[in-house]
Order: structure tokens, then C-alpha cells, then sequence
């Protein structure tokens, strides 16, 4: 049977090392082969908690009770979660893989083999991978091993019990391990230097705005406040944000410095449902037109072509605060070129140029190109035609 597991928060360049050796382990025998799924089918998650799809990958995987190995060696591990080391190699994670189909495996237990990088990959693919065995012994006790399965038919694996004639069973009155552990647990004794690493490491992870309005980096609608700025919500699935403030200019900000990954707050369903009763539902592309618009500084887009006709397609609604704008819109309704817009609106050539860029973000402008004319057919250079004979 095989099994799937899926990579959420990790580079490219790790997700293709880490695709090559599950395509180098399925070719040794004897290993369980596991494949490249989907996060709803997966067995096994391995997640970089210092991005925030990592975090919420972690997140889902422990309320659907999902095996998740979690990258590196900073982040404290939850319970029946394994670590995964980096740099991948073939024998760390081949052991990962087999201690992910264990179910009696615990949290941070992953031994390693003598082999020690790609060096040795050569001696595992000569013969079978002698994988160290985590599973407890018989008679250890423990629910694990009550609980156990097969790793390939997934069913359980019959334990032998012996009850002796002189067991009692009775109410336990004293309290467990665990309730011991819980009542003595002091916030104080925690080490907070390992998650400030992972907090700092983070928080370099930024990205513009654009980023996130067309990538995947929220995977849920979430909130951004920036200090002395109106909020921004963005719902990626319906590509609709919202913010309390009443016009474009005060989202600026947004729009003009990279924001951090870290900064977003995921939001609730009643929180979303309340923003749509009481702040402005905008699409997408408004935003995306304002950072175009900002960001074009008078260079015209490199897919546009400067001797090209422009139109704008759709006639938007200005605000009487922007004439400039108006003007522009106005001269765009007849196809011409960027002098010709320039003149008709008596705007500067590079204010043209960046609303023409930002119309064409959103899909609004059409570009004209005018073909040259076709050359000429060439002489006749035949028998007949040297002797001055034209066909009638």
C-alpha cells in the first residue's frame, strides 16, 4: 500500500531534492513507497514552520491527527510530531519515511544509519537499506504497541496479553504522570532563545504587496494594520479586500514597502462577515492598479510597444480631486499614440505613461499596432520578362 506525503513552506530547490530521493528510495527493495500527494491525502507532512504557509500546514495537520515532520532544528516538536533534518540526504530521509509509517514512533525520535551523505547512496542502492527498528519490543507495553498496524495492509497487529490470577482492577484515585507533569509545568523554565531565532528568522521573510494579491502566501483571509494606517483585509478567494478607509491614497503605504509574512493575522469567518457589513468590499485590482500606478516612475511597460495606438477600454469613474486623470481617461477613448494622448490632455508624456501602465495591470487598455506595408513585388527576372513581355 502505498503512502503520500507533501512538503508545505519549503523552497524550490528543496522540494526538488527532496522529489529526487523518493524517486531514488522507490527504487530499493524492501522500502515502503511513498509518493507525492496532496495535503488532504497525505500521511505525512513536512512543513518549514519559519513561513507562515508552513505554520498553518502544521496547524492543519494536528487537528486532522496527520503525521508532520517539521524542518530543522530550532522549533520545539509537538506531540507525535518527528523532525526532519537538513540537508535532506537518502538515509535521513529514508529513515523519516520509515519512522512516519511507525506509529509507535515519538516525537523527535529519528535514528540515523551509518551512512553518512550522497557518498553512501551508491552503498544503498547495492543492497537493501538496513533501517534501524523503532518499534518497541514485545512485552514493553504501552498503548503504541496494543495499537500497532501493519505497515503494509494498515490493519492491526495481534498482541499477545497475559492477565496473571492475582490482577485486581480498581478505581485509580491518585493522579497520573501526566496530570504530575501539567500541575508542574513553570512558563518560566521555558527557552525562549530557540523560538526568538525562528520569530527574527521570519519576520525577514517579506514581500510586496503584488505578492500576495497573486501568489499563495495566504492561504485564508487575513489582516494587515500597519501603525497609523487603516486595516487591510484580504480574502484571496473571492479577491476582494476590505479596509475602513474611504479612498485609494490612504492605502498607500501597502502598496510602496515589502510587508512581512509574520504581520498577517488569520481572520475568522464572523470576523470577515462582520468587515463585510461594515467597511467597503473592493476588488483586487483596484490595488493592483494603484501599485502599478506607483511603481511605473514614466517607463513604459516592456510588453507595450511605444509606437502602438492606445484605448482604454472601460470608461472608470475619476475623482473630481484628480483632473489630470480625467484628462487622460478623456483623451484615451480615441485610439493614439503616447504624443498624441499627451497633447490632446496637456499632461506630461510620463503621467501618460503611468496611467497607461496601470489601466493595462488590470487588463483595460488595448494596444493598437499599425503593420507596415507590404513591400513591393520584385521585378521579373525571367526569359520573358528581359525581353519586355508583361502578362495580359
Amino acid at each position: 500500500m502505498d503512502r503520500h506525503l507533501v512538503a508545505v513552506g519549503l523552497n524550490d530547490e528543496q522540494v526538488a531534492h527532496l522529489r529526487l530521493l523518493l524517486r531514488r528510495l522507490a527504487a530499493v527493495p524492501g522500502v515502503q513507497h511513498w509518493t507525492w500527494g496532496t495535503e488532504d491525502i497525505s500521511d505525512l507532512v513536512i512543513v518549514a514552520v519559519h513561513t507562515y504557509a508552513g505554520r498553518m500546514a502544521r496547524d492543519r495537520a494536528t487537528s486532522r491527527g496527520r503525521r508532520c515532520a517539521i524542518l530543522g532544528d530550532d522549533e520545539a516538536l509537538r506531540e507525535n510530531e518527528l523532525r526532519c533534518p537538513a540537508p535532506f540526504s537518502t538515509a535521513t530521509i529514508a529513515q523519516l519515511l520509515s519512522n512516519a509509517a511507525d506509529p509507535a514512533v515519538h516525537q523527535g525520535q529519528l535514528t540515523l544509519n551509518p551512512l553518512d551523505d550522497f557518498g553512501a547512496d551508491s552503498e544503498l542502492f547495492g543492497s537493501p537499506p538496513a533501517l534501524s527498528e523503532t518499534l518497541p519490543h514485545e512485552g514493553s507495553g504501552g498503548l503504541e504497541e496494543l495499537l500497532r498496524r501493519d505497515r503494509d495492509s494498515g490493519k492491526l497487529v495481534p498482541t499477545s496479553m497475559r492477565i496473571r490470577e492475582d490482577t485486581t482492577i480498581e478505581e485509580a484515585r491518585r493522579p497520573s504522570s501526566r496530570a504530575d507533569a501539567r500541575a508542574s509545568f513553570d512558563p518560566g523554565d521555558i527557552d525562549l532563545s530557540a523560538r526568538s531565532a525562528v520569530k527574527s528568522e521570519a519576520r525577514r521573510d517579506r514581500w510586496p504587496l503584488a505578492k500576495y494579491l497573486d501568489g499563495d502566501l495566504l492561504a485564508a483571509p487575513s489582516l494587515l494594520a500597519l501603525p497609523g494606517l487603516p486595516e487591510l483585509a484580504l480574502d484571496p478567494k473571492h479577491r476582494l479586500f476590505y479596509s475602513p478607509a474611504r479612498t485609494m491614497q490612504q492605502l498607500i503605504e501597502y502598496c510602496t514597502q515589502p510587508l512581512v509574512v509574520s504581520d498577517w493575522r488569520p481572520l475568522t469567518s464572523m470576523e470577515l462577515q462582520a468587515r463585510r457589513g461594515s467597511q467597503s468590499e473592493r476588488p483586487y485590482a483596484h490595488l493592483v492598479w494603484l501599485g502599478t500606478w506607483l511603481e511605473s516612475s514614466g517607463r513604459l511597460a516592456p510588453h507595450l510597444s511605444p509606437g502602438a495606438d492606445f484605448r482604454l477600454k472601460v470608461q472608470p469613474d475619476i475623482d473630481e480631486r484628480a483632473p489630470l486623470h480625467a484628462a487622460i481617461n478623456e483623451a484615451l477613448v480615441v485610439p493614439g499614440r503616447l504624443h498624441v494622448i499627451a497633447q490632446s490632455s496637456l499632461a506630461p508624456i510620463n503621467d501618460v505613461i503611468d496611467l497607461i501602465n496601470a489601466y493595462d495591470a488590470i487588463g483595460w487598455i488595448e494596444a493598437l499596432r499599425q503593420r507596415p506595408p507590404m513591400p513591393p513585388a520584385p521585378a521579373k527576372t525571367g526569359l520573358l520578362g528581359k525581353l519586355g513581355f508583361r502578362k495580359r
